[in-house]
């Protein structure tokens, strides 16, 4: 392992000076390595390949081993984790918890990993496997919608007992909608709108972006309000954002003009609640919008007044990730009441 450390730290360091076509030649030998060499080995030299990655490497070269290797790890270092927590109630300690399976491997994985040695090694190199996995994915909006529509590594992601930043980073990495085109509507007001979104990391970055983009002269079908502070919507599209404490202290704040309602939230009279009653039909800004709810195979938005005064750091939540809202069509007065009339005669399940 040293000599793989140091020959991948000689990589790293010429990485920063070569061409693409050399990044590629050597994210090509590390393709074959990361592929059959056990898994903490492989690990390590993944990271490689998103470093690689990072200086501007062909993401295909490697991005089937890297997940296929990252897999792997989630199927074998389960059932390790999950040892431990068993370890952890039938030989309790005073500090031990059961319930807190990253704890439990901390105080219960070195007698575990005794019996069960490969499963420990898994789960020595699935954090660097996932790192990997974020750069592919953090660079790559092709590559997040083949691997969020596989099935086998979002069923092995989902049920894997630790939830970690790094495993939330990603599961939420593979929600990102891209090019999915939603149905907005303003009841109260009867207008309508075609939107395509793409790139958006929660639905603080999609308020934002829609009240910019559907704000404006209402002579000309938009919705009347005061439209966000241009470098708050430039933030949450691809200019610059806060990174730190002290240049969110400077930054301007996102200014909350609406709330957001899932379909159902539309009562039979075809207007919106008043106040903060039926909150669980709410769109919350802190989820993202692969949460929202579709109506016969379109997410649909409604539009509100907010409740109360609503406040956000502007920012993208993957700063890397360009958020992008584009307004496809302003739908006619007929089309507009058409979908309304409809969604306020349809039977809302039980809250």
């Amino acid at each position: 392992m040293h000599e793989l450390q140091s020959g991948l730290q000689q990589i790293m360091l010429q990485a920063t000076n070569a061409s693409r076509e050399d990044l590629d030649a050597a994210l090509q030998r590390l393709e074959e390595l990361v592929s059959n060499l056990p898994l903490l080995p492989a690990a390590l030299l993944a990271v490689g390949c998103g470093a690689l990655i990072e200086q501007g490497g062909r993401i295909d070269e490697v991005a089937p081993a890297i997940f296929q290797r990252t897999y792997d790890a989630l199927q074998l270092a389960a059932p390790f984790v999950r040892a431990c927590q068993d370890a952890a109630r039938t030989r309790p300690t005073e500090t031990s918890d059961p319930e807190d399976a990253e704890l439990c491997v901390e105080a219960y994985g070195e007698q575990v990993g005794t019996q069960m040695p490969e499963e420990a090694q898994a789960w020595s190199a699935l954090e660097m496997l996932c790192n990997a996995a974020l750069a592919i994915l953090m660079h790559d909006a092709r590559m997040r919608q083949v691997i969020g529509t596989y099935e086998p590594f979002t069923t092995a992601l989902q049920a894997f007992p630790v939830q970690n930043s790094t495993i939330e980073c990603i599961r939420k990495l593979l929600q990102i909608l891209e090019n999915e085109e939603l149905i907005v509507l303003h009841p109260a007001l009867r207008r309508g709108y075609r939107v395509r979104i793409s790139g958006l990391g929660d639905n603080f970055q999609l308020h934002t972006l829609l009240a910019d983009a559907l704000i404006g002269d209402t002579a000309q079908g938009w919705l009347p309000g005061n439209r966000p502070n241009p470098i708050v919507v430039a933030a949450a599209k691809d200019g610059p954002c806060p990174h730190t404490v002290e240049e969110n202290r400077k930054f301007p704040i996102a200014q909350g003009v609406f709330n957001l309602w899932n379909w159902q939230g539309l009562q039979p009279d075809g207007t919106l609640p008043t106040g903060d009653t039926a909150s669980h039909y709410w769109i919350w800004n802190e989820g993202t919008p692969a949460d929202i709810a579709t109506y016969e195979g379109t997410r649909v938005i409604l539009l509100g007044p907010p409740p109360y005064n609503r406040t956000w750091s502007a920012g993208r939540y993957f700063p890397f990730i360009p958020g992008q809202l584009e307004v496809l069509e302003v739908l006619t007065q007929d089309r507009t009441k058409d979908w309304l009339a409809r969604l306020a005669a349809t039977p809302k399940p039980e809250a």
